[in-house]
C-alpha cells in the first residue's frame, strides 16, 4: 500500500524550494499515499492557467524551460520512490503517488515577469 511520511514531503518541499527559488509552489501530502505539487507562480509561461501534468510524459508534451522545471520537480518527488508490489487490477503499486499540476483548480497559474530596476 502506498505511503509517504510528513517528513518525506517536507524533504521534497525543502529541496524544491532550494532548486526553484523563482517559483511559488504548493507541496502537500495527499492523505498518506501521495504528494501533490502545484506550481502557483513563476517566471515562465506554461501556456495554461491550470493543467494536470502526467509526469511520465513530460518530454512528450513540454519543451524548453517548462520541460526542465517539470522534469526537476518530478525527479525530486520520485527520489526514493519504487514499486512495492504488483496488483492484478492496477499493475505496479509505487511507494507513493506523485501528482503535479500547473496552477490549482481554484487558483490559476500566474506568470511573474521580472522587471529591470534602472
Amino acid at each position: 500500500m502506498p505511503y509517504i511520511t510528513t517528513k518525506q514531503v517536507a524533504g521534497i518541499r525543502e529541496q524544491l524550494k532550494k532548486s526553484l527559488p523563482a517559483y511559488k509552489l504548493s507541496i502537500t501530502r495527499e492523505h498518506s499515499s501521495g504528494v501533490n505539487i502545484s506550481i502557483i507562480s513563476g517566471p515562465i509561461d506554461f501556456f495554461t492557467h491550470h493543467s494536470s501534468v502526467n509526469h511520465f510524459y513530460i518530454k512528450d508534451h513540454y519543451t524548453g524551460e517548462a520541460a526542465r522545471v517539470l522534469t526537476l520537480i518530478s525527479e525530486v518527488a520520485e527520489n526514493g520512490n519504487k514499486d512495492v508490489c504488483e496488483d492484478a487490477d492496477y499493475g505496479k503499486i509505487p511507494s507513493w503517488y506523485v501528482n503535479i499540476e500547473i496552477g490549482k483548480w481554484n487558483k490559476p497559474y500566474l506568470q511573474i515577469v521580472a522587471t529591470v530596476q534602472g
